[in-house]
């Protein structure tokens, strides 16, 4: 990223990362959203900890040179969380997109002008968020084929014990072992 831009993320890091997470609670139940905001508890607000750790990962892989490695953990975390919420594939992977907005927002209130669109750092910024956001979703999709995977298996393990209860299958076999028992 060029050094300018990395610059005014840095700089602006803090109010960057108000607005990200303002803007990603908005995806939450009001209730919700305002427990998330307020409580900084690591251990009674995981989802709101979680969301901060996750956009601030998000800051350090937009600041990132292109060749340095990003341990995108936290934001793993984060989105191990909004895979078992209900959300949307899209609105669970959603809330990366907003950091673009915010930058607008920023660097529009900073200099007074238009966001321009076809600036080549602008430009490095957004397909990096782009990256980030394909990432994102291969987490979360990595995530959510664990829980189907998990749910079939129980929901297998309960047809094989009822199966097995009404006396149709040998008491011996085993679901996991032998797939053919059911």
């Amino acid at each position: 990223m060029h050094l300018e831009m990395e610059t005014f993320i840095r700089k602006n890091r803090a109010e960057i990362g108000r607005l990200w997470t303002k803007k990603t609670l908005d995806s939450y139940p009001d209730r919700a959203a305002d427990f998330f905001a307020k409580d900084r508890n690591r251990f009674s607000n995981p989802v709101g900890h979680h969301l901060r750790e996750a956009l601030n990962c998000c800051l350090d892989f937009l600041v990132a040179d292109d060749t340095e490695e990003t341990d995108l953990g936290p934001v793993a975390e984060f989105i191990k969380i909004r895979s078992v919420q209900e959300f949307k594939p899209s609105e669970a992977v959603g809330f990366i997109f907003g950091i673009k907005s915010v930058l607008r927002e920023l660097a529009e209130a900073g200099s007074g002008e238009k966001f321009p669109a076809g600036d080549a750092e602008w430009i490095r910024v957004e397909s990096r968020v782009d990256r980030l956001a394909c990432l994102v979703f291969d987490l979360f999709a990595e995530n959510r084929q664990k829980i189907y995977e998990l749910r079939i298996g129980e929901i297998k393990r309960t047809g094989f014990r009822l199966l097995r209860k009404a006396h149709l299958l040998d008491p011996d076999s085993d679901p996991d072992i032998d797939p053919q028992a059911i």
